[in-house]
């Protein structure tokens, strides 16, 4: 049976709103306009509607108990936007907004803005001088200044191209190294294979030696202490004294910016040692403890 359509009754074409329907009811004729019916039909089915939703009980929401009970239930749009770029490890700071391009000095670089809620000590760093990368990490920071330690900074009118810093965990990593006994005696670069007869080799990812620091248990007697170096692949990393490196002392002394760019790259496989210049006055400086702190790229 071929589908009926609701048709104009003077022409059967398709009914428009405005046109009459005719309605045969035991041979009694009704004449109706289109909209009329529609209008009478959506009254009907809201009346329908309106009867339901007060009388019976349907779906009319869902929750999941489960996700509700997570933690992810409650992260709202805003933690989203606030969590952008906090997975990336280097943070990029502004030059000339927040950071001087010209540094005041081989260790310091002038903030335009504090960052000290934001950046901390310890923090490693990542900057782009007169063309070159080089790392270093953060000694200190105030209001409006920001000391490095690590390779000294160039200090040339905006030589300071890029400066980044990294927040998160595991981008720097404390090492120490512990020698018992007199052990600074004789000259030598080859103290753990000495002292403990042993090796040390990184095993790790390839890493910067942006700092170093020494402490004895006993000083020397005499007036004159022994020094003390990292020994990366054969190279001292700390240039002071000639490189002989830091004299001992029974409290800590500090690398500052006295780390060379030459050999303080550490390369996955390369072995370290610690080195001394021997020349203590009595030679009975003991128990030597070398600890230096890498930055990961």
């Amino acid at each position: 049976m071929a589908d009926k359509k609701i048709s104009d009754e003077n022409d059967g074409s398709p009914a428009l709103d405005g046109d009459l329907i005719r309605i045969a009811r035991s041979g009694n004729n009704f004449r109706l306009s289109l909209s009329a019916i529609k209008t009478y039909l959506q009254t009907a089915f809201a009346s329908v509607f309106a009867a339901i939703s007060h009388t019976h009980s349907y779906l009319s929401s869902e929750s999941d108990p489960v996700f509700v009970a997570s933690l992810a239930h409650g992260i709202a749009s805003g933690d989203i936007t606030n969590w952008n770029n906090k997975t990336e490890k280097w943070k990029q700071l502004t030059a000339t907004t927040q950071f001087s391009t010209t540094a005041a000095s081989t260790s310091t670089i002038p903030l335009a803005v504090d960052l000290t809620a934001s950046i901390k000590k310890g923090y490693g760093l990542k900057i782009k001088l007169s063309g070159t990368y080089q790392y270093a990490f953060v000694k200190n920071i105030t209001s409006n200044l920001l000391t490095i330690g690590g390779v000294a900074l160039t200090t040339g009118s905006g030589a300071l191209q890029e400066l980044y810093y990294s927040p998160l965990p595991g981008s720097t990593e404390m090492i120490a190294i512990v020698l018992p006994g007199a052990c600074l005696a004789t000259a030598s670069t080859n103290l753990v294979a000495e002292i403990l007869k042993t090796a040390i080799k990184w095993d790790k990812p390839d890493a910067y030696i942006v700092y170093m620091c020494t402490k004895v248990a006993t000083d020397d007697s005499g007036a004159t202490q022994p020094k003390v170096n990292i020994v990366n692949a054969g190279n001292k990393i700390c240039t002071s004294n000639g490189s002989d490196g830091l004299s001992v002392d029974e409290t800590f002394g500090e690398t500052s910016i006295d780390i060379s760019s030459t050999y303080y790259a550490l390369a996955f496989g390369n072995a370290i040692e610690i080195s001394t210049d021997g020349a203590g006055s009595n030679d009975d400086a003991a128990d030597l403890t070398v600890q230096f702190l890498v930055v990961y790229p």
